[in-house]
């Protein structure tokens, strides 16, 4: 959480999924769900922990990607 160039406070978001769906995120954007818990849209969380423990991800040992800068 912090403040951005105009004021306003922005939020670093997660989104619990596996590798292979966020390389294709990475390439194609978000792509809207037609249904879920919530109903259509993408689910994001502002914890890590959270986002990490998605039935698609809770199998596999969740970590952060690497951005290209690293």
């Amino acid at each position: 959480k912090g403040p951005d160039h105009k004021g306003e406070t922005t939020y670093v978001m997660y989104h619990g999924t596996t590798m292979k769906a966020a390389r294709k995120i990475k390439c194609k954007g978000f792509i809207r769900s037609a249904d879920g818990i919530l109903g259509p849209g993408v689910y994001v969380s502002r914890s890590f922990e959270k986002a990490a423990q998605r039935p698609e991800t809770s199998s596999a040992q969740a970590e952060l990607p690497q951005s290209e800068e690293d």
